[in-house]
């Protein structure tokens, strides 16, 4: 009687320890699945900073201008607003909205260089922000949004480009930005109408892609 008895209350004790532990084992695991996207969201943070401050460094490097970019620059320099509208000198070919921001910026900045690369570098920024804000839409896991940010941000072409006098940063602003519009879920369908026309209009005049 008394060893049936010490049984049952071996075997109660066991099943209580057992719950106990599924308890604390799921319990756990729920913290660390609750952890690990805050340490994701921290690491892409710091990548998009890194990505900021090295733009910012190849902006300010003061690099030599390749031939490309000095015809280019020689035309945005050298021609007037209505002049950027026509046939550009050296066989080269820009988008006219592009030109003219260009001439705006070489206008109103003192240094050449700077005023020169400018705009790339906003466009480069611009598109960081639209390609996260995709990445929120798109990918549903935060290690898969860090790597495809780490991928964009961090690449040695994109921030090559970001400081180029070409136009191929409008390029790549006008093709996350109108991804973006389309399936931004927050947006009126007619609001979200009119905005990709009006959109859609000023990138045929800034983005060779576009057209």
């Amino acid at each position: 009687m008394n060893t049936d008895f010490s049984e049952a209350n071996l075997q109660y004790t066991l099943i209580i320890l057992r719950n106990k532990y599924l308890n604390y084992t799921q319990i756990k695991m729920e913290n660390e699945k609750n952890i690990w996207p805050n340490y994701f969201n921290y690491a892409i943070l710091c990548v998009i900073f890194i990505s900021f401050t090295l733009s910012l460094i190849q902006f300010f490097s003061g690099r030599s201008l390749w031939m490309d970019e000095a015809f280019l620059g020689l035309n945005i320099i050298e021609k007037s607003y209505f002049e950027l509208l026509q046939h550009l000198d050296h066989a080269q070919v820009a988008p006219p909205l592009f030109l003219l921001i260009e001439k705006f910026f070489y206008t109103h900045i003192p240094n050449a260089d700077w005023a020169l690369r400018l705009f790339p570098l906003c466009c480069f920024w611009l598109t960081m922000y639209f390609y996260v804000q995709l990445s929120k839409l798109y990918l549903k896991t935060e290690s898969a949004r860090f790597v495809s940010i780490s991928l964009l941000s961090l690449s040695t072409y994109m921030l090559f480009y970001s400081s180029e006098v070409k136009q191929y940063m409008t390029d790549t602003t006008v093709t996350t930005g109108m991804f973006y519009l389309l399936i931004k879920p927050q947006l009126n369908q007619v609001y979200r109408s009119w905005l990709i026309l009006i959109i859609g209009v000023i990138s045929l005049f800034i983005s060779h892609i576009s057209v």
